[in-house]
């Protein structure tokens, strides 16, 4: 019995070592087969050499996959066979050997290379080596759907299908290299791959005026320009500010009403322009007087960083300009010359009603709107269709007659002659040259600009010429002198701005010779002061002036004149004290001179009321006496004057 009982007990346990065994053998699976299941239950994606996974098994738990994490995972599937996992992208691994054995050049010749008989695949092998003749780890081979990567050696084996003619070789910072991999070039193919510099992330390295420091490095927002982007668009007005929009973030410049702004308004009733520092001094002169040419670099500081450095000057922000220096060697000549266009304004957006929709608007108003010819002051003119509005409310004229002639006077519409006679197409010149040169002691550069515009208003025109000089100075391999000065001078003239609103549509501007015709209101559509026809044929019969307002004289009669000059002198000592010690010491002298001039002739609207309400009356003829009069003619001028000093160590 007792024999009975260790004979069962025996083929008990050895069932269950069979079935253990029978388990435990069930488990295992080829390790592309565990991988294809990963990618399926996780999204992964495997980048390897076939030669590493052939015959190769794994017993790793694959249940549950999607509750497991996929570095655990990969882990328990590659180590046990000496293979690692490098992390390449979001769900993206390349698959390499743990341990490389090296393998002699003889061993990856033709003469090795194997075809299986039977099989249409074909195995390529070859070695990737860079420009420098050094090894490339980790190059992407791929023919179609198969790929691979090569190993520490370089070395790489690939299985393609027979249709596949096209092998690529793809690396971060390198060329993408291109082989014909057709049957009659083999099964050999030795790379060689080029570096791609322009593949880099350039190093963005901002300016803040008194050093130079990555963008990484700097703590707040800022923004930098290059030379290269600051050049695709070229400011032909002169002003520089138009080079920037659209490329600073937070950056608004209104060229109308020259408003600059970064990031919004910081406050009402301060100074809302950020400040402006060239080659490393703030200047508080008119940004006009830097040349746009000679800008190499622009960096604009937004938030803390300004602050930090510049104090409560930088509240509204700072914009840090670099502009050119000169360069040893034989002497450098440099000339640009620019033309622009600018088609006149477009006033049909504005949807000002015309003449016919003006005439109902007034006949609305006299009929329903209760407007009559009492609150006219006696001898003011009258629009003609008002007149005749009038006249058919008084009973002196049938609508009938009244509806025809407003009609034919409706029939003109003044927007076209006003675009015409105030306005046309803008013109801007620059020229620009410059010339550098030096040696090792000593560069310079001279340069000159000229801006010339002619405005899309009549009468109105810019002209402004830029000097400037540069010159760098090595005493010794310590101590160096950099010293600049720009001298800058404009004119801008403009006649006055007549709005289209000072006359009503219906209302001609000149007659068919050209000649001024009066308005049937005064600016801004006064009516009041305005004198009719008749009664100003008895005011000029006494000797005294024309009363009636001419819109087209205006800009001839009203002239506005402003000119600038500015002077900025800088020079900047730099001593290298030690490796780790340097001192900069350096200062800026500025001067701007604005003088701002206005004339109004005689035949100007405003001067011929004012003479004629000064006037006299001469006892013996009766005549008037135009004495004691205000001048009509102004000038004002202001002077700025700053002068900014530093001192820095580093």
């Amino acid at each position: 019995m007792k024999k009975m009982l260790l004979i069962g007990s025996h083929l008990l346990l050895l069932l269950l070592c069979m079935t253990t065994f029978s388990a435990v053998a069930q488990k295992k699976i080829p390790l592309i087969q565990a991988l294809d299941k990963v990618s399926a239950a996780l999204g992964t994606r495997f980048v390897y050499e076939a030669s590493l996974l052939a015959n190769k098994t794994t017993t790793a738990d694959l249940s549950d996959l999607k509750n497991k994490q996929v570095e655990e995972v990969l882990k328990a599937i590659l180590y046990p066979n000496d293979l690692l996992f490098l992390y390449v992208d979001k769900n993206h691994y390349t698959i390499v050997a743990r341990k490389q054995k090296s393998k002699g050049a003889d061993q990856l010749q033709p003469d090795d290379d194997v075809t299986i008989p039977g099989d249409s695949m074909r195995q390529l092998r070859g070695k990737v080596m860079s420009n420098y003749n050094e090894p490339l780890a980790g190059v992407t081979i791929r023919a179609g759907r198969y790929a691979g990567v090569t190993n520490n050696e370089g070395d790489f084996t690939l299985r393609v299908g027979p249709q596949e003619t096209i092998l690529d070789a793809t690396a971060i910072g390198w060329q993408t290299v291109h082989i014909d991999i057709s049957p009659k070039n083999g099964l050999w193919y030795p790379i060689t791959m080029q570096a791609s510099t322009s593949l880099l992330k350039e190093i963005a390295i901002v300016s803040t005026g008194y050093q130079k420091i990555e963008k990484s490095q700097l703590t707040g927002a800022a923004s930098t320009i290059s030379a290269k982007d600051y050049d695709q668009r070229t400011a032909v007005t002169g002003n520089f500010l138009e080079n920037l929009e659209g490329k600073i973030p937070g950056l608004v410049y209104n060229s109308l009403s020259k408003e600059l702004s970064i990031r919004g308004v910081s406050t009402f009733d301060a100074v809302k322009r950020p400040l402006i520092v060239v080659d490393g001094f703030p200047t508080e002169i008119d940004i006009s007087t830097i040349n746009p040419n000679d800008i190499i670099s622009v960096s604009v500081l937004r938030d803390a960083a300004a602050a930090a450095i510049y104090g409560v000057q930088a509240s509204n922000g700072v914009i840090v300009i670099e502009t050119k220096r000169g360069k040893s060697g034989k002497p450098v000549f440099s000339l640009r010359a620019t033309y622009a266009l600018q088609a006149k304004p477009d006033f049909g957006y504005l949807h000002y009603p015309g003449s016919t929709e003006y005439a109902q608007l007034m006949k609305d108003r006299v009929m329903l709107g209760g407007h009559s010819r009492r609150i006219y002051r006696y001898g003011a003119a009258i629009d003609p269709i008002y007149e005749l509005l009038f006249r058919v409310k008084e009973g002196t004229l049938s609508a009938d007659e009244a509806d025809r002639q407003i009609a034919e006077i409706a029939s003109y519409n003044s927007q076209a002659d006003y675009k015409r006679l105030f306005f046309r197409t803008k013109t801007a010149q620059q020229l620009d040259f410059d010339v550098s040169g030096g040696n090792e002691k000593s560069t310079y550069l001279l340069g000159i600009n000229y801006v010339g515009e002619a405005l899309t208003q009549r009468r109105s025109d810019n002209q402004r010429f830029v000097l400037n000089f540069a010159n760098t100075y090595k005493f010794t391999d310590r101590f160096s002198f950099d010293f600049r000065a720009v001298y800058n001078n404009s004119v801008n003239k403009s006649g006055k701005a007549v709005p289209y609103t000072d006359a009503p549509p219906h209302q001609r501007f000149t007659d068919e010779q050209g000649n001024a015709l009066p308005s049937f209101y005064g600016p801004g559509k006064e009516s009041n002061s305005v004198r009719s026809v008749a009664q100003n044929e008895i005011i000029k019969s006494l000797g005294l002036y024309d009363q009636l307002y001419y819109p087209y004289e205006e800009p001839f009669n009203t002239t506005t004149k402003i000119n600038l000059s500015a002077l900025r002198l800088q020079g900047r000592l730099n001593a290298t004290l030690t490796k780790w010690l340097t001192l900069d010491v350096g200062g800026a002298y500025e001067n701007q001179q604005t003088g701002n001039g206005y004339l109004r002739t005689e035949k100007a609207y405003t001067v011929r009321r004012l003479l004629n309400t000064r006037a006299k009356k001469d006892p013996s003829t009766g005549r008037p006496l135009f004495v004691d009069l205000p001048p009509v003619a102004s000038i004002r001028s202001t002077i700025l004057k700053a002068t900014p000093i530093r001192c820095a160590a580093s």
